[in-house]
């Protein structure tokens, strides 16, 4: 019985543990009154999970940023855990719902009626943000989709715009009419694994650099990674996101229904790198 007890505690204690440190996250503003958790649940990488029961336990947990697709065909799974948590007495304001359109739509009235058909699916009036998931084989069609989103939110549709997998090439060829900026360009970024050119253009544009896929590439043994973590009386994988969020970019991560991994995600307000351990995981 102790055993349990002392489990049962242990549990108790991490998750709240977990809610105070995510006031001490930041979040990131987007666009104008638009701000966005500094950590956001991803599409899980266990394709055999139940993706309501993720968005449930991230919710229950104090998450409140969570990051779908239309290609990922999990948008039911999403719209049922958010409509139950709603229904428990959850703030809709509250929960930062990301999604991205099938990059295969290439014109404009295809990504308004993409964004039109995810909202749909969602069981939403309205997201925080969509995104164009990849972009198209031209600059043209991806200004075509981009007026689309434009579009979108100016019909109310979304809060903010972005794109997915932009590199500074794709983003030179869309800004270059002076047309509004994308919000965020959502692209693969980890420790060791990182396109710094298109990270220092979007921060010269005001684009928020948003990290998926967090610790792919990411050797969490390594022991530059386990020193620092020694140092903070954390896990690896933390010191791995930490280092994500500390530079100003939002990750999308995918614990899937691991308790555990959960909390370690929401955890990342609890301590803070210094200049020279930043510098050292730079440099991996």
């Amino acid at each position: 019985m102790w055993p349990l007890l002392l489990l049962l505690l242990a549990s108790v204690t991490g998750v709240s543990s977990a809610r105070s440190s995510i006031d001490s996250l930041p979040r990131f503003t987007i666009a104008p009154g638009v701000e966005m958790p500094a950590v956001n649940l991803g599409h899980p990488d266990d394709e055999g999970g139940s993706e309501t029961a993720s968005a449930a336990l991230w919710l229950s947990l104090g998450g409140r940023g969570i990051d779908t697709a239309y290609n990922y065909h999990n948008q039911d799974e999403v719209a049922t855990a958010v409509g139950t948590a709603i229904s428990k007495g959850m703030n809709r304001s509250s929960i930062f719902i990301t999604t991205k359109i099938s990059p295969s739509l290439c014109t404009k009235a295809s990504a308004l009626a993409a964004v039109k058909e995810d909202l749909k699916e969602l069981k939403l009036p309205q997201v925080d943000l969509v995104l164009h998931h990849f972009p198209c084989r031209s600059a043209t069609e991806n200004k075509a989709v981009w007026s689309g989103l434009l579009e979108a939110k100016k019909m109310g549709l979304a809060r903010a715009v972005g794109v997915s997998n932009y590199v500074s090439k794709d983003l030179k060829a869309l800004l270059e009419d002076g047309g509004e900026a994308p919000a965020v360009n959502q692209c693969s970024m980890s420790v060791g694994n990182h396109d710094d050119s298109t990270i220092s253009f979007c921060n010269a544009h005001s684009i928020t650099y948003e990290s998926y896929s967090p610790l792919r590439r990411v050797d969490l043994g390594d022991r530059r990674l386990s020193s620092i973590a020694s140092v903070h009386n954390v896990s690896t994988a933390q010191v791995a996101l930490r280092w994500i969020v500390q530079q100003g970019c939002p990750v999308a991560t995918s614990p899937g229904v691991n308790q555990e991994y959960s909390l370690e995600d929401l955890n990342l307000g609890s301590f803070k790198l210094s200049s020279a351990e930043m510098a050292a995981l730079s440099a991996i």
